[in-house]
């Protein structure tokens, strides 16, 4: 399956740059570049505002080329996430990064706990992209989000604990209707058991009940 980050390319070809080009503007080699774009690889964090610069970009609007990702048609052509059916054999396998990390039910944190307004942020992204229909960008970026707010659950006491929680209960209900929508009802019926219970670790009834209607 080869994928393609088709904003991100366009984005760099409407500036007038080739790939050769951007990369001597960053100070990496060309393939890079071209592994970027394939959505074979992610800008290191050091990599990122250099190039949202040269792009032109913010770092959000830049974050939100990376995790649009499409599957690259026949003769270079690009098809969005709506061109296949949700239900194809293709995006059955953009579940696999969801189902590795289930797969472990005390994953490690990928890296420093996100902040309050992060998680928020980044929970609202992939709700955002499944309501817009962008299944490939939801679940792509679905596995990093569920790390980062079982890291968040795991570490925030006092006041901010339930709203915590409450972050993770509406990760994996992502996660669930994601999963229900592709048709794999094992992985929908499990994330909806897990945002069901970080809903009534925040006390949170409304959100525990609307998990409860996945399950």
């Amino acid at each position: 399956m080869a994928l393609k980050r088709r904003r991100l390319s366009q984005r760099r070809k409407a500036l007038g740059y080739s790939q050769e080009r951007l990369a001597q503007l960053l100070g990496v080699e060309r393939s890079t570049v071209v592994r970027w774009e394939n959505a074979e690889t992610d800008p290191q964090p050091w990599h990122r505002a250099r190039i949202a610069a040269a792009l032109e970009v913010t770092l959000e609007q830049f974050d939100d080329m990376l995790v649009d990702v499409s599957v690259a048609g026949h003769r270079g052509q690009d098809m969005g996430d709506n061109a296949q059916s949700p239900t194809s054999a293709t995006q059955q396998e953009l579940l696999s990064g969801l189902r590795t990390f289930l797969a472990n039910y005390l994953p490690s944190p990928a890296g420093p706990c996100p902040t309050l307004a992060d998680a928020r942020r980044a929970v609202g992204r992939v709700h955002t992209l499944y309501q817009r229909a962008s299944y490939t960008s939801s679940a792509r970026l679905l596995p990093d989000v569920l790390n980062q707010t079982t890291a968040l659950a795991g570490s925030t006491t006092g006041l901010h604990r339930s709203s915590a929680f409450r972050l993770l209960a509406a990760a994996y209900l992502a996660a669930s209707k994601l999963a229900a929508k592709v048709g794999d009802g094992d992985t929908a019926l499990l994330t909806a058991d897990r945002a069901s219970t970080a809903a009534r670790l925040a006390d949170d009834r409304a959100l525990a009940a609307l998990a409860g209607v996945w399950i």
